[in-house]
């Protein structure tokens, strides 16, 4: 998507389109850039977590069903994902 909207801005940069709109797209692409790095982390934290509770020993059974998700879903190719969420 982020290279669609770059390829769109290059479009509009060669026919000098005026500065609010291309401000417009820079303003919508810092805020994608800023949603995926909250989800990375948030990613992260859940990851990081689930790691955590599989040393308990109570929590080890429950965590054992989800700790393979993670993996799974890093290893699909990026446009399984893109499907999956559209």
């Amino acid at each position: 998507m982020i290279n669609l909207m770059y390829l769109v801005l290059t479009a509009l940069l060669a026919l000098n389109v005026s500065n609010e709109i291309l401000n417009a797209f820079k303003v919508v692409d810092s805020s994608l850039q800023s949603s995926n790095g909250v989800i990375k982390s948030s990613n992260n934290v859940i990851t990081t977590s689930l790691a955590e509770q599989s040393k308990k020993p109570e929590l080890a059974a429950k965590v054992a069903i989800w700790s393979p998700v993670p993996s799974r879903l890093s290893a699909l190719p990026m446009h399984w994902l893109l499907k999956l969420t559209l």
